[in-house]
């Protein structure tokens, strides 16, 4: 698959399958989160919490794509279930990068799905 022709889905799933093997191919993983900004706007919950996931479990700061994340993840944030929630906290967190609107909206998001958490 030629990364400019993947879609979200796609995208996302390199990257989880690449994080979850712990292989950090620095070059491929740039092409990914090009690919990935510039599609940002098609990707749902689930493709922005696998994502940002996948960056975090390898240790990858990628301040561009974490942004477009964010800004996405804002847009999309009622949609979102609760591990998807957990997932995208926990990978900004691991990252150390403290975006206040995408933290304070995932607060906001999860006092409502508080019943959903286990």
């Amino acid at each position: 698959v030629k990364l400019a022709a993947a879609g979200a889905q796609q995208l996302s799933n390199m990257s989880w399958s690449f994080a979850t093997l712990r292989i950090t191919d620095l070059p491929l993983f740039d092409a990914i989160s090009a690919a990935s900004i510039s599609q940002m706007s098609t990707f749902d919950p689930q493709n922005l919490s696998m994502t940002a996931w996948s960056w975090a479990t390898l240790g990858l700061v990628n301040r561009p794509l974490m942004s477009a994340i964010a800004e996405a993840a804002l847009e999309e944030m009622p949609a979102f279930k609760s591990q998807e929630l957990n997932n995208i906290v926990w990978s900004y967190a691991t990252l150390g990068i403290c975006d206040l609107p995408l933290l304070d909206a995932i607060a906001a998001a999860a006092l409502l799905k508080m019943s959903d958490f286990n």
